[in-house]
């Protein structure tokens, strides 16, 4: 289902080069190469034909009915390497297909002269081998086909028919004539299959040395496999985190469901406050909620312990409520004058939570206490929505000059949202995009449809585009009861319908909405639309650009992940742009070609900026970034880093061709 057919061709080919190395599984890979030759794509039939061809010269007396199959699809195939893989076959094996051969060989000298030059040498070959084995039934169209290659434009073929004419037609009989049979019909020996890259195992995959198959400047070989299991601690990497010199990684296990009002306080401070400002009572319960806090820290998979203090330390405690309230601003200020010794915290997440803690009534508080599992929850939510709200209030950062600065996100937004390891979708910033035709007037009968992407997501799904399709009634008669049909979805594919029009009258224009989860592939997703005299038979093309959508992320964390994608997870090229094109016009027009958002610039060189974009497939989810370096005043460099090798490779030339329209 791939749309790259060179990847389709190499994975064809790996599957018939285990097919002739692992004898256990040849029948099944067999089986379904045979499958493929029923698939749409021409290219995926040819490539399976001639991969058939060669694994039945291993075996050809065990697949007599593989031989009938391809012999019956010779007038189906159109792709020339396919068609002289199969005309090879008849001919090499045509006892298998004793009746089928003259009829094939009929239909062949039909279409001669339009036939490829590779398929015309194959029907060459053909003739002369049917002339030897069923000469009553085929020495005419022998004949034939002698003549009109005699008079062909290639000298290939013009001299392959002199010489099988002399040999087979001879006006004298001559010696070479006796050794007609063992020249033309001897047993050839299989073919061995071997991948491009046989003998370069010792080299990391996806470098320039196994490209090359010779080490490269620089090339560090993979060290052999130990005979003992190394420390694990050997593959914890420290992370540095861009928006702080000091910020330390935390424990995935500390850092989940932690307050973010815990990291204020240690257990010498809580200690402290507590014996100066309290009676012995709220002593007691305030070093039960550090105790249980710090339980929490160790553990966050563990329940925090129930309070066991009765009736009376609870009103105790809603006494000395608000004097706790006090300690805590005054404990806020001391962490801040600390702060070079301690982790940054962010202060607006303790202010939002202390004031919702303030407004809640005494009752709330104590049943928070009984429940200290709601409260965490409640907590998280209150502390995301705080960092939802500090972003945007922030100034936009003032390190870049360029024209690209009304796109970029605050810094505070930057390291807020950097904290979690989801994205946050940045919204669009092309006004509209390129509109395509679904369904022509002529063909709809008077229904004209044309869809475009709005780059939102589906109100259905966030793993879904949102198409919106205009439909047009261009001419006399309304259509009625206008709606969605028979799906034909590939790959797992979704697909919303649309609500049912009743009624579109002539002249009238009616727009609507469809979701498509395209599974992160290129495939179309086609479908009929029905109304009550017909239906039509459509179908929505994606285009990569369209299926990935921008995210807000920071110029520390892009590096970061550019870093881990790289290898076979990076695609690169060089395109063409006008010399009057500056950095805005670039953005522009990379914008108006993906759905991508503006992450900022950096400068390589002092003559040699960088634009960064970053963004996620729509329904995978995968990271996709994207980096232009300006290399010329006509000359840009691509690279595209994204898992999914098509997607990345299929950007990089659409953006090129974006470019090259400036």
């Amino acid at each position: 289902s791939s749309p790259d057919r060179e990847f389709v061709a190499a994975t064809i080919q790996a599957i018939g080069r285990c097919a002739s190395q692992i004898s256990d599984v040849t029948e099944t890979c067999v089986s379904g190469l045979v499958r493929l030759l029923q698939h749409h794509d021409e290219s995926v039939v040819g490539e399976s034909v001639v991969i058939i061809k060669k694994l039945l010269q291993l075996q050809p007396d065990e697949h007599k009915e593989i031989t009938v199959h391809l012999t019956k699809l010779a007038d189906s195939i159109k792709v020339p390497m396919a068609r002289a893989s199969i005309l090879w076959l008849i001919g090499e094996y045509s006892g298998h297909v004793p009746k089928l051969a003259p009829d094939v060989l009929r239909k062949m000298a039909k279409t001669f002269p339009g036939e490829e030059d590779i398929v015309k040498l194959q029907i060459l070959n053909l003739s002369g081998k049917l002339l030897l084995s069923n000469p009553k039934q085929t020495k005419l169209l022998c004949q034939y086909v002698f003549n009109m290659a005699k008079y062909d434009l290639n000298y290939d073929i013009r001299d392959r028919a002199r010489f099988l004419k002399q040999l087979l037609l001879p006006a004298e009989k001559g010696a070479l004539s006796k050794h007609a049979k063992k020249m033309l019909l001897a047993s050839k020996p299989p073919p061995v299959l071997e991948s491009a890259f046989k003998d370069r195992q010792d080299w990391q995959v996806g470098s320039l040395s196994h490209m090359l198959n010779q080490a490269a400047i620089g090339y560090q070989p993979l060290p052999d496999f130990p005979d003992e299991a190394p420390d694990p601690s050997v593959r914890e990497v420290e992370v540095d985190y861009g928006w702080s010199a000091s910020a330390k990684p935390k424990d995935k296990k500390k850092k989940k469901n932690r307050s973010t009002l815990d990291s204020f306080y240690d257990d010498s401070d809580s200690d402290e406050d507590s014996d100066e400002s309290d009676t012995d009572d709220s002593d007691e319960d305030d070093s039960d909620e550090y105790d249980s806090d710090d339980d929490s820290e160790e553990d966050s998979e563990e329940e925090s312990e129930e309070d066991d203090s009765d009736e009376e330390e609870e009103e105790s405690e809603e006494e000395t409520s608000e004097e706790s309230e006090e300690e805590t601003e005054s404990e806020e200020e001391s962490s801040q004058e600390d702060s070079s010794e301690d982790e940054p915290v962010p202060v607006k997440p303790v202010k939002a939570a202390k004031a919702a803690k303030a407004a809640k009534a005494p009752k709330a508080a104590s049943a928070s206490k009984s429940k200290p599992k709601a409260a965490k929850q409640e907590e998280s939510l209150l502390l995301l929505d705080d960092f939802s709200m500090s972003g945007p209030s922030e100034p936009p950062s003032s390190g870049v000059t360029t024209g690209v600065d009304l796109l970029q996100p605050t810094a505070a937004a930057m390291q807020s949202l950097s904290l979690s390891d989801s994205l946050q979708v940045a919204g669009s910033t092309v006004a509209e995009t390129q509109s395509h035709e679904l369904l022509n007037r002529v063909s709809g009968r008077g229904l004209q449809a044309t869809y475009r992407y709005t780059r939102r997501t589906h109100i259905a799904s966030e793993q879904m585009v949102n198409v919106e399709v205009t439909f047009s009634n261009q001419g006399d008669s309304e259509f009625n009861d206008l709606a969605v049909g028979n799906k034909k979805l590939e790959g797992g594919m979704v697909m919303t319908d649309f609500h049912p029009i009743g009624t579109l009258e002539a002249g009238r224009t009616q727009t609507v909405q469809i979701g498509v989860d395209f599974k992160d592939t290129l495939n179309p997703a086609s479908f009929d639309l029905s109304t009550r005299t017909g239906r039509f038979s459509v179908k929505i093309t994606p285009s990569v650009g369209e299926l990935v959508q921008g995210v807000v992320m920071a110029e520390a964390e892009f590096n970061t992940r550019q870093g881990k994608l790289r290898g076979m997870n990076e695609s690169s090229g060089e395109g063409c742009v006008s010399a009057d094109a500056d950095l805005s016009a670039l953005c522009r027009a990379v914008l108006q070609a993906a759905g991508l958002a503006t992450v900022g610039t950096e400068r390589a060189g002092l003559d040699q900026p960088c634009l960064l974009f970053a963004g996620q497939t729509v329904s995978g989810k995968l990271p996709v970034l994207l980096t232009i370096q300006r290399l010329s005043s006509e000359k840009v460099k691509l690279t595209v880093n994204c898992e999914k090798m098509v997607i990345s490779s299929m950007l990089v030339k659409e953006i090129k061709a974006s470019l090259k329209k400036l």
